[in-house]
């Protein structure tokens, strides 16, 4: 068993309770190695450790930590998640047998594709020599990755159904913003709290002097009725000694008749100066 080394201290991107999304793949060998790339696409801050097998020993580990262009390139990740492991140099030319394995953050263990673009040396024509090859598993996963890639591509909608959409987004934006114009003018038009309060103090001066005016009416009907009392005391007018009274009397009966009018006028006006605030 090979020592393992230790993978990136770099913290998952996301929370561990997050499945892993793990793609990779290992597409090229050297004389004494096997090269590719690795990520969990739903922790990109975090650099996979990778275990290569064959049959059920290890013979290789790494981490994906390297850059490379091409994946910088790609937007996969930050390009940072590239690998290369050791081989055996003996065990190379059996690459079609090789299992790779990424661990996730969680500690879950995902295959990795081995497909070699650039293969490994050919193996010397020995007898019995296994055939170098794609592993059917691989091919099957492939072709179900594929089959779902398809699937997607024949579930979205046809252009004029994307047309009718932006369309209706359109007219529902035009709505919404001439609600919110609406909106933003009728609260222009409320009164702020120092103009209610102003009116409010001015309804109460208002009614103060509506309240002293009424009391002034009250008192001036008392002395009306005080007046008329005394009058009708008064001997019949006719006499020539009380010619004179009479006279004096008209006078302050119309005097106190303008006051009357006078009063009822001025709480009149105070009424209709109530009606227009």
């Amino acid at each position: 068993m090979m020592d393992l080394p230790a993978a990136s201290d770099t913290p998952p991107a996301a929370p561990l309770g997050v499945p892993p999304e793990i793609h990779g793949l290992a597409d090229s060998a050297g004389a004494d190695r096997i090269m590719g790339w690795a990520l969990d696409h739903s922790r990109p801050g975090h650099r996979l450790r990778l275990e290569l097998r064959l049959g059920e020993e290890v013979i290789g580990a790494g981490v994906a930590n390297k850059p490379r262009a091409d994946l910088e390139a790609n937007g996969i990740g930050d390009g940072q998640h590239a690998f290369e492991i050791q081989v055996p140099a003996e065990l190379l030319p059996r690459v079609g047998e090789f299992r790779l394995f990424g661990f996730a953050a969680d500690g879950s263990r995902v295959r990795v594709p081995v497909r070699m673009r650039r293969p490994a040396p050919k193996p010397a024509a020995t007898a019995g020599a296994p055939t170098p090859g794609v592993a059917p598993e691989d091919v099957a996963r492939l072709r179900a990755e594929l089959g779902a890639q398809a699937k997607r591509l024949r579930e979205l909608p046809e252009p004029k159904a994307l047309q009718d959409m932006l369309a209706q987004h359109g007219e529902l934006t035009t709505f919404v913003r001439a609600m919110v114009g609406q909106i933003d003018k009728r609260l222009g038009a409320v009164p702020t709290a120092e103009q209610v309060a102003g009116i409010t103090s001015a309804q109460q001066e208002l009614t103060l002097r509506q309240e002293g005016l009424a009391d002034r009416c009250s008192a001036l009907e008392g002395w009306m009725a005080r007046l008329e009392q005394r009058l009708s005391d008064m001997p019949a007018a006719g006499t020539a000694e009380h010619a004179a009274p009479t006279h004096k009397m008209d006078f302050w009966l119309k005097l106190l008749f303008s006051l009357l009018v006078g009063s009822l006028f001025l709480a009149l006006l105070v009424g209709v100066m109530m009606r227009v605030r």
